[in-house]
């Protein structure tokens, strides 16, 4: 249930600062701490998982946000900002999911100790397994940050010979939190590839590919048909770029996905096209029945996002389009999520649009409340006259399991 100010979640663990109580902490807390908790209020978890989930955020990630305001400025979000919350929608009547990512920042991020902030990755994954989270394991970070890692010669050199500008891609990792409502903590993590991109541009297909295909050997992780599908159609459009991430779950080896990202746009719009020819991997998965019902939703949701009842919006073309290909041990073919970006559209008009494309699925439930649950978890702003609260919107169709779609929210008051 919604509560007062006064007796919410959030503010009653913020009268138990720790000890010695870190101003950073507390001005990260009051600013992601509200949305966190009504986010949870309104996918209607339990009061005790409210808890559980706030505290986790308060005691395991908090203290790796770095300084408030962020200085380090984090590939995650378009502001740059460290942390970012999404929600997640399935079927009709199922729960909804309240899910984070994070880039850690350190006391070193960002000094001649750290340049490219790998410490704090290997610090808060480690405090994480500490947790003993239910089937945590860490195999798959050992072999994917192993595999990407910057050594010291190369720092050096790509200090010595490369220009970083503030939007230069300088991470090498997140880590994402899938909350779930059985009260179970589900991790992933990403590494970005964009520094190990500069060292050698050209060869940073060839060094996914290796990747992947010398872990399905060692531990029998993903599918080197479906890899090589993934790679080729990345590497044919020239979409292997500073902006490439590969993500996994922190789950056993053998069952574990893996997620190749790609992107374009930018300078050119993105069309319809594009998303479909992405969607069906330049045509190589058509005929599969998910990649069929996927692309009508496809459409369908591009179509509701278009703005034509007014010109003078600022964004009627999407800014930039981003997918992940996702690689599963039991699939020849990669199956296609794509993230639609939001960024300066009219948030009343993209909610709206949201509940129309949830009523098109026979989501009724959702369609139903979701203009209104967004209002409250965002007390603080009009929507009418907002662009800033939805960042991306993101659509999968697992074979088997129906539409998936994630909402993507800028995550500071």
């Amino acid at each position: 249930s919604k509560s007062k100010a006064s007796d919410s979640p959030w503010d009653i663990i913020v009268q138990y600062p720790t000890q010695p109580p870190n101003p950073n902490e507390l001005k990260w807390w009051k600013n992601i701490a509200p949305l966190m908790g009504r986010l949870l209020q309104v996918a209607q978890y339990p009061l005790s998982q409210q808890y559980q989930y706030l505290l986790f955020l308060r005691n395991q990630l908090v203290p790796f946000l770095g300084p408030y305001p962020h200085q380090w400025r984090s590939l995650l979000t378009i502001t740059g900002h460290p942390f970012e919350m999404s929600l997640n929608f399935q079927g009709n009547g199922s729960a909804s999911t309240v899910r984070l990512t994070m880039e850690p920042i350190g006391p070193m991020t960002d000094t001649a100790h750290d340049r490219f902030n790998q410490v704090a990755a290997a610090q808060i994954s480690a405090q994480v397994a500490a947790q003993g989270l239910k089937a945590f394991d860490m195999e798959l970070h050992r072999q994917i940050m192993g595999y990407f890692a910057v050594s010291g010669e190369e720092e050096q050199r790509l200090l010595r010979d490369y220009i970083f500008t503030p939007h230069s891609v300088q991470g090498t990792y997140c880590m994402g939190f899938d909350f779930l409502p059985a009260g179970i903590i589900a991790a992933k993590g990403y590494a970005f590839l964009g520094v190990r991109w500069k060292l050698a541009p050209a060869a940073l297909g060839a060094t996914v590919l290796e990747c992947l295909e010398r872990m399905h050997a060692r531990t029998g992780t993903g599918n080197v048909a479906a890899a090589r599908m993934a790679v080729e159609y990345l590497e044919a459009g020239n979409h292997f770029t500073e902006f490439n991430f590969l993500g996994w779950d922190y789950a056993d080896a053998a069952t574990s996905r893996l997620k190749l990202y790609g992107m374009c746009g930018g300078e050119k719009p993105p069309s319809l096209e594009k998303a479909e020819d992405v969607w069906t991997l330049g045509g190589k998965a058509q005929g599969e029945s998910w990649c069929e019902k996927g692309l009508e939703l496809l459409r369908r949701l591009w179509a509701y996002l278009q703005e034509t009842h007014r010109q003078s919006c600022l964004a009627r073309q999407l800014f930039v389009l981003a997918w992940n290909y996702e690689i599963h041990p039991d699939r020849e073919t990669p199956l296609p999520k794509m993230y639609l970006s939001l960024h300066r559209k009219n948030d009343l008009f993209a909610a709206r649009a949201l509940a129309r494309f949830f009523r098109s699925l026979g989501w009724e439930d959702k369609a139903n409340t979701y203009v209104n649950d967004l209002q409250y978890v965002f007390a603080h702003e009009d929507l009418s006259r907002t662009t800033r609260i939805h960042s991306i919107v993101s659509l999968a169709y697992p074979e088997g399991k129906g539409a998936y779609v994630s909402m993507y929210y800028h995550s500071c008051l």
